[in-house]
């Protein structure tokens, strides 16, 4: 039988219901909520559900709350090939704290309690905890794809195509490397360093083919911002980078701050709006151009002159409608509109990366 890998999120209302579910996995049971009633029992739900006298529609709103949750069911569920069976892995968010997971694989079938401390989470499947100490998101370990994955915001989902990297996961906890595992990679630029250290090569064409994949793996969406915001640092003597993504960004995710002689107090203003895609560059992203520079042009952004906005793509490249509408932006507010891409941005960063490593 093949196994299979699931995220399973579980409730976090309180500090209290974290420590409990992170003690119940520890002593070997997983838990799940939307189970306080006794009704909600759903070996009792399915048989009522497959009762053509009551069937789904026949069921009280407790009930269809906790059948949300049939897949714990497992062998003894309706559709077992789609539901969690004993032998698969588990990994369950934000637990035992915010940012990190805990990999667990089940052991046995599905039973119903529920615990008189919390009065709620009486749905149990047996596990064996993989990583007792937990992993956090952001370790080396856990590869960009997967650390993706975990924005989802269902209870439940499939994270099979994740499944090397989950059992790799497990094998290097269960090999004593709990370093790794544990404590680094909280540092997006430090993590994007370590893995293509050993990759600096002298031509930075060949630099640039090489550490490609290996930032890819290690870096997704937002986290590239640091990361270019550190490979252009060494290339622009004299200027100021900064990393201004995040809230209040203004369409800019990085300025540039070119010292201008004539006015030191005012300098000249290059805005970077990063793309971390995957084909093509809708023309919405032409949206964020157009904020970064009305937001310098309207004083919202502080003193200083835009000469050039940038966007920049990891991977993606622009449709033909974004570089249209690029052009146009270029033309109405007479400012530099570019866009960098692919292996030309993969250049950019690693001459900068070979020179912060020298």
């Amino acid at each position: 039988m093949t196994t299979k890998a699931w995220a399973m999120r579980t409730s976090r209302d309180s500090r209290a219901h974290r420590d409990f579910i992170f003690g119940e996995l520890l002593e070997g049971r997983l838990r799940q909520g939307w189970g306080w009633l006794p009704e909600q029992d759903l070996a009792t739900v399915s048989t009522r559900c497959s009762d053509p006298a009551v069937g789904y529609a026949g069921l009280s709103n407790e009930e269809k709350m906790a059948w949300g949750h049939w897949r714990l069911l497992g062998e003894g569920s309706h559709a077992p090939e789609d539901a969690i069976r004993t032998g698969d892995t588990v990994l369950v968010p934000n637990v035992p704290e915010n940012g990190t997971f805990t990999l667990c694989r089940v052991t046995g079938p599905y039973r119903y309690d529920i615990p008189v401390a919390i009065g709620d989470l009486g749905h149990i499947r047996p596990v064996e905890v993989l990583t007792p100490g937990g992993v956090a998101y952001t370790s080396d370990l856990v590869l960009a794809p997967l650390r993706r994955s975990l924005s989802c915001r269902s209870r439940l989902w499939s994270v099979d195509a994740y499944t090397d990297n989950v059992e790799a996961i497990a094998a290097a906890v269960a090999s004593g490397d709990v370093a790794r595992s544990f404590a680094q990679g909280t540092d997006h630029l430090a993590r994007a360093q370590r893995a293509t250290a050993d990759k600096v090569q002298a031509s930075v064409t060949e630099l640039a083919t090489t550490i490609t994949e290996p930032l890819r793996a290690v870096l997704k969406s937002a986290e590239w911002e640091p990361v270019l915001t550190a490979a252009l640092v060494p290339l622009m003597r004299d200027v100021e980078v900064i990393h201004t993504g995040g809230a209040g960004e203004e369409g800019a995710d990085i300025e540039i701050h070119v010292p201008n002689p004539f006015a030191p107090e005012s300098p000249w203003v290059v805005a970077v709006q990063l793309k971390d895609y995957e084909g093509e560059i809708h023309e919405s992203a032409a949206d964020q151009i157009e904020q970064a520079i009305t937001a310098r042009l309207d004083g919202r952004r502080g003193t200083g002159a835009l000469v050039a906005v940038i966007l920049a793509a990891t991977k993606a490249h622009p449709s033909t409608r974004l570089s249209e509408r690029l052009a146009i932006l270029a033309e109405n507010y007479r400012v530099e509109v570019s866009c960098v891409h692919g292996d030309a941005l993969m250049r950019v960063m690693a001459r900068g990366l070979f020179m912060r490593q020298r």
